[in-house]
């Protein structure tokens, strides 16, 4: 029952049975009279009225904090700074990025997960939003020390008016899950199928929703054939964990039943209700076993204008109406998680690169073949690290000689034979520029932008974490791209596409010359050699 795994939650939450397994808590008497001990008044109060019990854990303040209050003060002095990235149906309609607080269990009665808005003064808010930019925020690491007894209520945590945000924070790496090294073998996943407190709930069955993410029937463009595709199933995601409270005939799929409604409540407050519910029904915290979570919502009637937004580096994702099966949206949340910022086009804005999928993504259930652009693939660690280059442009015409490149598309780093997929040219700052020929076959057949051309992008923070990346040049061969102050040599450095093959079967190879100046590069390569000839007169 829900309240028994509460009781169970809090039980094992106490210091000196913190390393109990359930086995051991069934096993013994004493454990188990110290647990009846513990939990008298919280089942009393369960068995009394649970819809009642329920209602105050999540319309309280504190999604949980048993004590009905729509005010408290924090127990514990921090909170880990999380930032959700929202997809915009109408890019630059909606305020994309948004910096939160996940609360300690402790003060969410011991649910995991739980997000505040934070609240605190321009100057405050200021500060946070420009160490974000700066890259001294880190999404999960980051610790934001507010003191203890800093009010919060169900919508926001509100920081002491002379709290210098700068001087009160720290980083704790202990916390991070998923990003550098997470990136490969089994992932076990979990979909939830939301479900409002007057029924509110998306039409699809749990069956339709787990074939359209998991391809448990009979679709076969989904985010799990996606992303083992373009990771060459070096990613494998898991179909949830066999647990028992899975919809049958819904692998990976779970339902829960809020105590409030979609309409009326806010973004932060629906997901808050869905992941205590969660938890309710698993009886364990979140993530738990799971890497990532996908919560599916009938719509969206407050806090709107996006699409679908996940929290980055994180294990958790949401979707409203009909986008939850939409493959590009998938896996463009799923690359927030993984720690991918957004990949804006040759205009600048902040999702027109349409080479991969941290642009728009394709909004359709069955057009999603396409992986990520240049600069993710660089970034992204355990998928095509053998075929990663970097090469030192950062010394200028002086020290660098010009150099010819052979490259691949991601969707044929099978056959690539020894070639790069992505190329960074250093420049002597935290921005650099990636090279990628964009192959469009395989998993990234259905590419949206510059098919068989070569991509030019820049990234900021050294191309290996989190960071805004731009489409610069896509070129056709023969085209070239000219940057006239090349990082700190105040040199110009020149990409040109001087051959482009997409041979079937493949590889495709496109030749690529870098080069300072009017500096040409020498054939690393042969000629083809000549046919035999036969004898005969020509």
């Amino acid at each position: 029952a829900p309240s028994q795994s509460r009781c169970l939650r809090r039980l094992s939450s106490l210091s000196t049975l913190n390393h109990l397994s359930i086995m051991h808590f069934q096993a013994s008497a004493i454990l188990v009279f110290a647990g009846i001990l513990h939990c008298t008044h919280s089942l009393r109060d369960n068995l009394r009225n649970p819809a009642k019990q329920d209602q105050r854990r999540v319309q309280g303040n504190s999604q949980g904090n048993g004590n009905g209050r729509k005010v408290g003060q924090t127990q514990v002095e921090e909170c880990a700074v999380v930032v959700a990235q929202l997809l915009a149906i109408e890019p630059g309609t909606i305020d994309d990025t948004i910096i939160e607080c996940e609360m300690d269990s402790a003060d969410m009665d011991g649910y995991t997960g739980i997000v505040r808005q934070i609240n605190g003064t321009p100057e405050q808010v200021a500060s946070l939003k420009a160490m974000w930019k700066n890259g001294q925020l880190i999404p999960g690491e980051t610790m934001l020390k507010h003191g203890a007894g800093a009010s919060y209520d169900e919508e926001a945590i509100h920081l002491p008016p002379g709290l210098v945000v700068a001087n009160s924070v720290r980083q704790d790496r202990t916390r991070r899950r998923l990003q550098n090294g997470g990136l490969t073998g089994l992932k076990p996943m979990l979909a939830v199928r939301v479900i409002d407190s007057v029924g509110k709930v998306h039409p699809n069955s749990p069956a339709a929703m787990s074939d359209n993410i998991f391809g448990t029937g009979t679709d076969v463009v989904n985010l799990k054939n996606q992303l083992e595709a373009c990771s060459f199933g070096k990613l494998e995601i898991g179909v949830g964990v066999g647990a028992s409270q899975e919809v049958d005939g819904a692998p990976g799929m779970i339902e829960v039943t809020l105590d409030i409604e979609l309409v009326g409540n806010s973004r932060s407050a629906i997901l808050n209700a869905a992941k205590v519910k969660v938890q309710d029904l698993l009886g364990h915290s979140l993530p738990g076993p799971y890497e990532q979570i996908m919560f599916n919502l009938q719509g969206c009637y407050q806090d709107c204008g996006w699409a679908a937004y996940a929290y980055i580096n994180r294990w958790d994702s949401v979707y409203q109406g009909n986008y939850y099966y939409m493959t590009g949206v998938q896996v463009h949340e799923l690359g927030h998680n993984f720690g991918l910022a957004h990949s804006g086009g040759l205009d600048g804005a902040t999702y027109t690169d349409h080479t991969g999928m941290m642009g728009n993504p394709l909004y359709s259930d069955e057009t999603g073949k396409m992986c990520y652009n240049a600069a993710k693939n660089f970034q992204i660690d355990g998928w095509y690290n053998d075929a990663k280059r970097t090469l030192a442009t950062n010394g200028g015409s002086s020290s660098f000689i010009p150099t010819e490149l052979n490259l691949v598309g991601v969707a044929e780093y099978d056959i690539r034979g020894g070639r790069d997929v992505t190329v960074k040219l250093e420049t002597g700052t935290s921005t650099d520029y990636f090279i990628g020929y964009n192959r469009a076959t395989g998993p990234n057949s259905q590419n949206d932008e510059a098919d068989n051309e070569v991509t030019v992008t820049t990234s900021g923070n050294n191309g290996v974490s989190y960071s805004q990346s731009f489409l610069k040049a896509t070129l056709q061969q023969g085209e070239s791209y000219t940057i006239n102050s090349f990082g700190t040599t105040g040199q110009a450095l020149t990409i040109t596409a001087t051959a482009i093959s997409t041979a079937i079967p493949g590889p495709g190879v496109a030749t690529v010359c870098v080069a300072y100046g009017t500096s040409s590069c020498t054939p690393t390569t042969p000629p083809p050699t000549p046919p035999p000839t036969t004898g005969q007169p020509t």
